[in-house]
């Protein structure tokens, strides 16, 4: 960069040269300098002559070097949106993604008819999943557990955000283990991805940023998945439960399953590009 002229434009010109390796360096490099300077992007863009002061220099090139090293944008912003809400995000929580918004419409679909559905979401991460439910339906009541404490840290900071945490409850908890409460749904996005996969992947180096723990399912990816559709079935805190998994696992999950209970039943949900993305296991015609 010339260091006589750090003007909006040939900053932006000097983060994408930066950036060449992610896949859209120009629209990445206005969203830096916008996070740098805290403007809105379309702000910066109609202004390119504007001239940075040494500071925000500073702050360019700090977020240019953490980018490189494959830091996710999402932890850079310090937030990520969901269900187009902001929700905050840190290298203690997973990041979002669009496909649990999908998990958020047939959850709704299957407590609709229920007065004050009681909810249960199990691996709360970041909070999402319960803090959206509770906005979305206005008479629910929710609990969210994790075996994360610093992940339950931030669940609480985003509903204290969105002005419901007087209407969620959270528990540092692994899965079910010391459930006594009854609800009516269980929802739940653990960790699926498998060991061998994350490894080869064409995002393995961001992926690696997040924590591992709410990423690994195992070697084969769904054994944390297993050990909690195991305890549900025996357990049986609610009568449904509806997972989010990888696409590739509804046929794994669904067979482990009926192997548990050959009387439950299940039913697939695809996801907005059509793979099968959620399971509903419901044991609710032996539950009375």
């Amino acid at each position: 960069m010339e260091e006589n002229q750090p003007t909006v434009n040939n900053t932006l010109k000097f983060i994408e040269s930066n950036l060449a390796h992610v896949s859209n360096p120009k629209f990445e490099a206005e969203l830096i300098l916008a996070l740098s300077l805290n403007k809105d992007r379309l702000d910066i863009l109609a202004n390119p002559n504007r001239l940075l002061t040494p500071w925000q220099i500073k702050s360019v090139t700090n977020l240019i070097e953490r980018r490189k090293n494959g830091e996710p944008f999402a932890y850079l912003e310090g937030q990520k949106e969901f269900f187009g809400r902001p929700f905050i995000v840190t290298s203690n929580t997973l990041i979002p993604r669009p496909e649990t918004e999908g998990l958020i419409n047939h959850a709704k679909t299957i407590v609709k008819n229920i007065k004050q559905p009681k909810i249960l979401d199990v691996g709360t991460g970041s909070g999402v999943i319960a803090i959206t439910l509770a906005l979305e339906l206005s008479d629910s009541q929710i609990t969210a557990t994790d075996i994360s404490a610093d992940a339950l840290i931030i669940a609480k900071k985003n509903a204290s955000k969105h002005d419901v945490d007087n209407r969620i409850k959270f528990k540092e908890q692994n899965l079910l283990e010391g459930e006594t409460e009854k609800f009516d749904l269980i929802v739940a996005n653990l960790p699926y991805v498998e060991r061998e996969w994350l490894t080869k992947s064409d995002q393995s180096v961001e992926l690696q940023q997040e924590p591992s723990t709410a990423l690994l399912g195992g070697e084969k990816g769904t054994e944390i998945i297993e050990e909690f559709i195991a305890q549900f079935i025996h357990e049986a805190p609610a009568p449904k439960v509806l997972l989010e998994h990888g696409d590739n696992q509804a046929e794994t999950l669904t067979s482990l399953a009926k192997k548990l209970n050959p009387k439950v039943h299940t039913f697939s949900y695809q996801d907005f590009s059509g793979k099968n993305r959620y399971l509903l296991i419901s044991l609710e015609d032996f539950l009375h």
